[in-house]
């Protein structure tokens, strides 16, 4: 009888215990499931949030065409009528020059918000690119405009002024986004660029890149190493029967091919691997 309650006693803790370890399983799975939930509605919300100042840049351009062709409409009529219209083309210049300082603000918001959420995306920094050429045009029909309205004397109180404040903070924006893409071209350039050397062992010597035994420890001479784009350079033809890679580089990222002349090829197979511990190659070959 003691021994019948002892078992039921034993099996009773183990049936609790495992009850508490199944709760606690259960937390734990609805704390990472809450979690997830968080992180999925936080970047639905900054998506959405894209795709607002997105639609609003896109209105806004709509806006100011409609804007441009009553002005256009309004040109075309006799030097009375436009003169009558004056009123109307310097509300629609007014409406113009504000859309345009407004759309040129949401594209710097939406660059930086596309910046902190890391979804600068080749296919966004091309939509951007577009946004801001829209806004360079935009920007030369609104001074063609400008200047056609004053050879039919057509004065714009007030907003001559601010037309040309518009056209500075426009050419500025320009002048500073040809300045970064010129600068992340430069900085894509360096980051996808390697170099490599092939020689003997008495040329690495005299070149200085092979010292005592050890590579690329001394003032070497950089002219002789050969420049390359890590992202075409798949293959690079060593012209030796033998030849060994003295810089270091993963082993199952590259192979050694023999040609039909004996000669040997380097054949690089995962280029991101092969190239990250250095971006310097040096084979020595005989």
């Amino acid at each position: 009888m003691k021994k019948l309650l002892f078992l039921f006693s034993a099996g009773a803790t183990l049936l609790l215990a495992a009850c508490n370890d199944s709760a606690k399983d259960t937390a734990r799975l609805q704390a990472t499931n809450d979690s997830l939930r968080a992180q999925i509605a936080a970047r639905d919300s900054e998506m959405d949030s894209v795709l607002t100042i997105f639609n609003e840049i896109q209105e806004g351009f709509t806006q100011i065409s409609q804007a441009q062709n009553r002005i256009t409409l309004s040109r075309t009529g006799d030097p009375g009528d436009l003169q009558a219209a004056r009123a109307q083309i310097q509300e629609d210049m007014k409406f113009i020059i504000t859309t345009m300082r407004s759309n040129k603000e949401r594209i710097a918001q939406l660059q930086a918000q596309v910046k902190k959420q890391g979804m600068n995306t080749a296919a966004m920094e091309k939509t951007l690119a577009s946004m801001q050429e829209e806004l360079q045009l935009r920007n030369q029909q609104i001074e063609t405009l400008q200047q056609e309205l004053q050879q039919r004397n057509i004065q714009l109180e007030g907003l001559d002024s601010e037309i040309n404040e518009l056209n500075a903070d426009i050419e500025a924006l320009h002048i500073d986004n040809t300045h970064k893409a010129n600068v992340m071209a430069e900085q894509d350039k360096d980051l996808h660029t390697a170099y490599f050397a092939i020689g003997t062992q008495r040329e690495l010597k005299e070149k200085r890149i092979l010292e005592d035994g050890e590579v690329l420890k001394g003032n070497y001479e950089k002219d002789y190493f050969t420049t390359v784009d890590i992202r075409s350079c798949n293959t690079i033809s060593l012209m030796a029967k033998k030849a060994k890679l003295l810089t270091t580089h993963p082993a199952a990222s590259y192979e050694l091919t023999k040609g039909a002349d004996k000669n040997l090829t380097l054949k690089i197979n995962d280029p991101e691997a092969f190239w990250s511990i250095s971006k310097y190659l040096v084979v020595r070959v005989w």
